[in-house]
């Protein structure tokens, strides 16, 4: 009777059959696209562990092996197995003008985050409504709402970096952390429970640990992935916890807007009104409304934490940008106090914000589109139905032959070259062309088209008002004997990250005591 080792291997040997036959089909599909990396069936995953650790290398190679072209690289992250990537200004606009119908936004990030397992299937995973909160009552309201945010960051800022006389090393991703939850937070759900220890920090958690689950999924068996899943994923204790402060928040709206009408006056102006006032019926609940605010949070704090420390990294390693900065952020400030208009007129701490996304930035890959259908390029070049197709953002950035010194960080990049003139207004239809939020196919640093980043009016703002606070309120330098030297980022897989364990030096601004 043959042994339980036997039939084991016989398991084995079956699924790595059928995984060779699904690879080879696939890649027939693709074969007419160039690759970076390996097209054998054991050479390609030893490249998707490669595309993980260094997958920049990997963009930035089949960039300047294809200029103004498409290639494709093996990754876990995508449910084809390959990413393909184009660069140059016609191929990003290709993307830009694709219809919904042809590629969609939202598959690659369930794809990436596995959400059939991590999630559930009991709701949809995006929806129209989701989307329109952000790019409507959420950016609407960003100027009636900013001294909320303006004042929580300050509160904040004084509480995890407390301002005194002398010179105090913070690793600046860890501290900045809780500053941005707490400022967003203020934003979404307001007071008191955006000062909720307990809630922000369920919040301020749950990234890594569904990057965790996701890729367990990812890297599983087919069959194994409902099972790993379920032992993973942290969305279900985090939906609970905080359906524990949301819950009865939610409830109260509902309940007010069944007795009192949708429409009436006076309505909390936050984020579960927003999305209650978007959502189909079937929708209005509080478990959709909890889900939908957790993935809000987790879209927003991690990528403000990661970019306002890269601020804050490159104005301690090229102070010379510090009192400029300052004399613009006082001079605005006292003539239009810390409101919306004040952030729009900050154009030297715009180019410098912008810049450091140039050069930093969130992800070499950006703008992430999954065929709906086969989909065909201005360049001949087909993406077949279920492949993921993106833009080589972080090369583009880099790209001497799209930005002059490409290499040089240059916070002036941006500024507009019109000479001064007071009969101009300030916020210029050159100089707002220029602004962090437009959209541009060599700034690819929010994505193109309709599908850009919704959410990054608000985060802008945010970022803005958080520089300006620290430039007015303290000095930093950075550690070492090199203090020029910006920390170097962490890559993982299509994502970058500022450094985690980089620290800045903070004390009271000297002028100010």
């Amino acid at each position: 009777m043959p042994s339980l080792a036997a039939y084991f291997g016989l398991a084995a040997a079956g699924w790595l059959s059928y995984q060779w036959y699904w690879f080879r089909e696939n890649l027939k599909k693709v074969e007419h696209i160039p690759t970076v990396g390996s097209d054998s069936f054991f050479g390609a995953w030893l490249s998707a562990w490669r595309y993980i650790l260094s997958g920049h290398k990997m963009v930035e190679e089949g960039y300047k092996k294809y200029p103004n072209g498409v290639f494709k690289i093996p990754t876990f992250e995508s449910s084809s197995r390959w990413i393909i990537v184009t660069s140059g200004p016609k191929l990003v606009d290709d993307i830009r003008k694709a219809s919904d119908d042809m590629l969609a936004s939202d598959l690659p990030t369930i794809d990436t985050l596995q959400m059939d397992y991590t999630f559930g299937t009991k709701r949809p995973h995006t929806a129209q409504h989701h989307l329109l909160t952000f790019s409507r009552p959420m950016t609407r309201n960003i100027a009636v709402r900013f001294p909320d945010v303006q004042e929580e960051a300050s509160l904040a800022f004084a509480e995890f970096i407390p301002a005194t006389n002398e010179w105090t090393s913070y690793p600046v991703l860890n501290t900045l952390l809780p500053i941005v939850t707490r400022t967003t937070n203020r934003f979404f759900v307001g007071l008191p429970l955006c000062r909720n220890r307990d809630y922000l920090s369920t919040l301020e958690k749950f990234a890594a640990r569904l990057m965790f689950s996701a890729y367990s999924v990812t890297l599983s068996p087919s069959f194994m992935r409902p099972i790993m899943g379920y032992l993973t994923s942290n969305v279900p204790a985090t939906e609970k916890k905080l359906k524990q402060y949301l819950g009865p928040i939610i409830e109260e709206r509902l309940r007010q807007d069944a007795e009192l009408g949708r429409d009436r006056p006076g309505k909390p102006n936050d984020m579960v009104t927003w999305l209650l006032d978007l959502a189909p019926e079937e929708l209005r609940t509080v478990d959709d409304v909890v889900t939908r605010l957790l993935i809000s949070s987790f879209a927003a704090i991690h990528t403000t934490s990661n970019s306002l420390s890269d601020v804050l990294f490159h104005l301690a390693a090229y102070p010379e940008y510090v009192e400029p900065l300052r004399a613009e952020i006082d001079g605005v400030t006292r003539e239009h106090g810390w409101t919306k208009e004040a952030m729009v007129r900050l154009h030297k701490l715009d180019s410098f914000m912008k810049e450091v996304g140039r050069m930093a930035g969130v992800n070499i890959v950006t703008s992430q589109r999954k065929a709906r259908q086969a989909f065909t390029l201005s360049n001949g070049i087909t993406i077949p139905a279920g492949f993921t197709v993106g833009i080589a953002s972080n090369a583009t950035h880099h790209d001497p032959f799209v930005y002059e010194d490409a290499s040089t960080f240059n916070g002036s990049r941006f500024m507009s070259e019109s000479p001064s003139d007071p009969d101009i207004e300030e916020s210029s239809t050159e100089q707002v062309k220029r602004q962090m939020v437009s959209l541009d196919t060599k700034y690819v640093l929010f994505g193109v088209g309709r599908h850009a980043c919704p959410g990054r009016f608000f985060a802008v703002n945010e970022l803005k008002a958080m520089a300006a606070y620290v430039l007015l309120n303290y000095d930093m330098k950075l550690p070492g004997d090199d203090p020029h030297n910006t920390p170097t980022g962490f890559f993982f897989g299509s994502s970058r990250s500022a450094n985690p364990s980089a620290h800045i030096l903070f004390r009271k601004r000297a002028s100010s005591t």
